[in-house]
């Protein structure tokens, strides 16, 4: 017998450095995590054999859009402020991201970094704005508490 499996963005949530991204996602896509590179890199010989060389890069680049009004502008603003203006240290905080209701693969990005800011935009609707993190290492699992054991073994 099959089981029916479900999905539901608005309970998908996602935190960094301390801050709930959850709160007013963009309308579509408003989450994209990007492999640096592949995994693994193949050559092939002019005799037809192979040679795999797994790749160093385990690191992704995170998109995050979000509504125009969303509190989570101001606190990741706040952020941006005190590393950039502030010349506070950078901050390197795991990402993660769970989809409690689906329960699809569970993302987390140890050591990400706020590396993009959006572009501000005003006009006749509110429209959204866009961040890009980047981290040099990731994980996803099926199961929430592999990723949670994973954190909470991580040490900056």
């Amino acid at each position: 017998m099959s089981q029916d499996l479900f999905y539901e963005a608005g309970s998908v949530t996602m935190t960094w450095s301390g801050i709930d991204l959850s709160q007013g996602k963009g309308g579509d896509t408003f989450l994209l995590i990007e492999p640096n590179s592949p995994r693994v890199n193949v050559k092939v010989g002019n005799d037809g054999s192979y040679a795999f060389s797994k790749m160093a890069d385990k690191g992704c680049k995170i998109t995050l859009t979000c509504q125009q009004t969303s509190p989570v502008n101001d606190e990741i603003a706040r952020v941006y402020a005190a590393q950039d203006i502030v010349g506070a240290v950078l901050p390197v905080a795991p990402f993660t991201v769970v989809d409690p209701v689906g329960n699809s693969t569970n993302f987390l990005a140890l050591n990400a970094v706020l590396t993009e800011m959006p572009s501000n935009e005003f006009g006749a609707e509110s429209g959204e704005k866009t961040y890009v993190w980047m981290a040099s290492q990731y994980l996803s699992s099926d199961d929430p508490s592999t990723i949670t054991s994973a954190l909470s073994a991580y040490r900056p």
